[in-house]
């Protein structure tokens, strides 16, 4: 567990501070969805060379931005995401040890 404790506090402190939210924009079809996005580039400042977006199975993407800390924040998420399972195994061994 010390790997993946060691990985996730490395992600923790190259991404954007918390706490973070989720911000719910309704939209009328794919059109308006883009043109989010382009405000959403247009307004990140500094703005770097990429666009860092996160997928889930082929699913609809969302963005972490184009902004400095967005890959640190996409590598966040995902890594979360993906080893959330062993997260949760690991908690639940510290749980019974109690």
């Amino acid at each position: 567990m010390s790997d993946l404790l060691t990985r996730l506090r490395q992600l923790d402190a190259a991404a954007t501070p918390g706490p973070w939210d989720v911000w719910e924009h309704p939209i009328a079809g794919a059109g308006d969805a883009i043109l989010e996005m382009v405000e959403q580039v247009q307004a990140t400042t500094p703005l770097v060379d990429r666009l860092y977006l996160i997928n889930a199975g082929g699913k609809c993407p969302g963005t972490t931005g184009c902004g400095p800390t967005s890959e640190a924040n996409a590598r966040l998420i995902t890594t979360l995401r993906n080893h959330l399972p062993e997260i949760i195994a690991a908690l639940e061994r510290v749980e019974g040890e109690r």
